[in-house]
């Protein structure tokens, strides 16, 4: 098989390998490619722009040929130029064109010119400094108010910008961030006499301030200006403090908001002051008012005080001063007298508890039968009471701390009543034990639902039917651990004695008990828990009937 020779060449154009061709197998010439036009052509035009070697001369090359060698080379010229013109703008003074030269060197060129322009740069950055720190200083000299403050701060603030150099902000910083603190300082002063803190806080928020002090120098100086206002706002409002004109200390310190002199947070920080101010006070009055006579015009300043208060969070202490105040005036309209010694007593029937501070006001709750009270105040018709056993009481402020409530002195007995039967309509709702109605003897449980006079209407637990036996039949229901019973311990049929142990939860309409199964010989058999409506008891084993 016969070969062929070929003749061409390969160039490198801008980077890029290029085969020409010469006359091959078909012997058909080969035309240059579309890219090697292109970059021959952008020769050229780079080669036009260096002979007027200018920034626009080169522009043009990197516009018309953007993706070319030739616009490569053409950046790093108008980096280089950049520089060099940075450099003659320093010379005549012109910063800001100096900066825009200098940025664009940076941005375009290698690392040489890059390092150059940098250089450049921070030199620009000092003559800005050194510039905006002597004319913040003119300033201030001439004007040291408010209103040359502002002046200064918006020098530094434009000077900065949003991004300035790490070169820029040390140096301006320490240049003029004593001076305009200082400034700033003594224009929250000067605002004082005639409350003209508006003007301030609008200068101190504003973008410049913001650039010029920085975060940390601006809060501090914000919290200067609001611990101003508001000790401003406090110092004016002391006669009316101490006349106990709260309303208007309030509505004044709210005026300040809407006048703008006062932001919602010192308005809100004056009204807290003046709340631990006038409640601190209120309390102290309290440890000498209550149980005297000063309790009456002392419970209308604490109630005034909470109305003030609305809204606010207001000290337990308070509201608990309050409550104690008028449980005392209650206890004075009962001409009620304190146990040296809480009193044990016991209550006789389920009753009422009414809150402390009214024994007419609707019950708050209801006290079993056969409760634990103890006494800590009494008035022929109603008693100061707590459940828990109180220790060590010898104050009023004691009493009512430890006080449930009132209750009817009527419903309390010296003697345990945990047994007895409740008089009346307090017996409605109680266990009873009552007659099976048989020839046995035997008694079971119920639940009383009516009281005519004699005659009790019994709901029997066992299956739910009524029965009316009068009440001398009766004897209570409460079942205390040892209680001897009857119970189906050995079948469903026969009886045995049974020791009660405790109720258990269950079925409100089945309740159950626990209970021992006793044997014959009297020793304790299994443990089991029994329906309590199938439990009977003998009368002589059953308390007897009180009262």
């Amino acid at each position: 098989m016969g070969t062929k020779k070929f003749f061409g060449r390969i160039t490198l154009v801008g980077g890029v390998v290029v085969a020409l061709f010469g006359p091959g197998c078909s012997g058909a010439p080969s035309k240059p490619s579309v890219m090697v036009e292109t970059e021959a052509e952008a020769d050229r035009y780079f080669e036009k722009a260096k002979e007027a070697n200018t920034i626009e001369a080169y522009e043009a090359v990197i516009k018309r040929y953007p993706d070319t060698d030739a616009s490569g080379r053409a950046r790093i010229e108008v980096a280089r130029l950049s520089a060099d013109l940075a450099l003659v703008a320093v010379g005549r003074g012109d910063w800001e064109e100096a900066r825009l030269l200098s940025s664009r060197a940076i941005e375009l060129g290698d690392p040489m010119i890059a390092k150059s322009a940098q250089a450049t740069l921070e030199q620009v950055d000092r003559a800005d400094a050194r510039a905006a720190a002597e004319r913040v200083e003119g300033i201030l000299k001439k004007d040291a108010s408010l209103p040359g403050c502002a002046k200064a701060i918006g020098i530094v603030g434009q000077t900065l910008g949003d991004a300035p150099s790490a070169q820029l902000l040390r140096d301006l910083r320490k240049a003029t961030l004593q001076p305009i603190s200082a400034c700033m300082q003594r224009a929250i002063e000067e605002a004082k006499p005639n409350d003209q803190f508006a003007p301030v806080r609008e200068v101190l928020t504003s973008a410049d301030a913001k650039r010029a002090y920085g975060q940390d120098t601006q809060f501090s100086l914000l919290t200067t200006l609001n611990e101003t206002v508001v000790g401003a706002m406090i110092e004016q409002s002391a006669r009316d403090m101490a006349s106990g004109r709260w309303k208007e200390v309030f509505a004044a310190f709210d005026a300040w908001g809407k006048d703008g002199k006062a932001g919602p947070e010192q308005v809100e920080a004056a009204k807290q002051s003046a709340r631990d101010s006038i409640t601190e006070g209120l309390l102290t009055r309290g440890k000498t008012a209550l149980g005297s006579r000063a309790a009456e015009s002392l419970v209308g300043d604490v109630q005034r005080a909470l109305d003030v208060f609305s809204g606010m969070n207001v000290a337990p202490e308070l509201e608990r001063l309050r409550d104690h105040l008028q449980g005392w005036l209650e206890c004075s309209k009962l001409r009620c007298v304190p146990e040296t010694k809480p009193k044990l007593m016991y209550s006789f029937g389920a009753t009422s508890l009414h809150p402390i501070t009214s024994s007419s006001a609707a019950a708050t709750g209801r006290i079993a039968h056969g409760s634990k009270l103890w006494v800590l105040a009494r008035s022929p018709s109603m008693s100061l009471v707590t459940s828990q056993q109180p220790d060590g009481i010898t104050s009023w402020e004691q009493r009512f701390r430890a006080a449930q409530g009132w209750v009817q002195t009527a419903v309390l007995k010296t003697e345990d009543t945990t047994t007895w039967l409740p008089v009346g309509q307090a017996l409605v709702g109680e266990r009873v034990w009552l007659p099976t109605g048989r020839d046995d003897g035997l008694y079971l449980l119920g639940t009383v639902t009516k009281v005519e006079g004699d005659e009790i209407t019994v709901e029997k637990i066992s299956d739910g039917l009524s029965s009316k036996v009068k009440r001398t039949d009766l004897r209570s229901g409460v079942l205390l651990a040892g209680t001897q019973v009857l119970a189906f311990c050995r079948d469903t049929i026969h009886l045995t004695e049974a020791r009660f142990e405790a109720v258990v939860a269950g079925d409100a309409r089945a309740p159950r008990g626990e209970i021992t199964c006793l044997e014959e010989d009297g020793g304790e058999g299994r443990k089991r828990q029994e329906q309590l409506g199938a439990l009977r008891a003998k009368p002589s084993w059953l308390p007897p009937r009180r009262p």
